[in-house]
């Protein structure tokens, strides 16, 4: 089925069975994914076929939530202005739309 209805391809970043990884090499029978810390996974095609699967490659946009933690006694606005400034600044981050911080 994996191979009939394609929810993903090769170069594919997707989460699978438990597994995070980008698709290597898709086969009749099992597909092979390499991790963030480079383990070599192989998965059975029909687990794929049967179970849930996110594919985060299929849209040219990601959210990410990133959790901080701050003191009581901190300063937020300059804690938010200091978060801001450090997304801001990272090239991978898009500037439309804007990068929020809520506290």
């Amino acid at each position: 089925m994996i191979l009939i209805f394609k929810p993903f391809k090769v170069g594919d970043v997707i989460d699978a069975q438990g597994y995070l990884g980008v698709v290597k090499e898709i086969q009749i029978f099992v597909t092979t994914l390499t991790t963030p810390d480079n383990k070599t996974i192989i998965i059975p095609n029909d687990e794929l076929s049967t179970g849930s699967l996110t594919n985060y490659s299929t849209e040219p946009k990601r959210r990410v939530d990133w959790t901080v933690g701050f003191g009581y006694g901190d300063d937020y606005d300059k804690a938010r202005e200091l978060v801001l400034g450090i997304l801001k600044a990272d090239k991978r981050v898009l500037a439309d739309p804007e990068p929020f911080v809520v506290l």
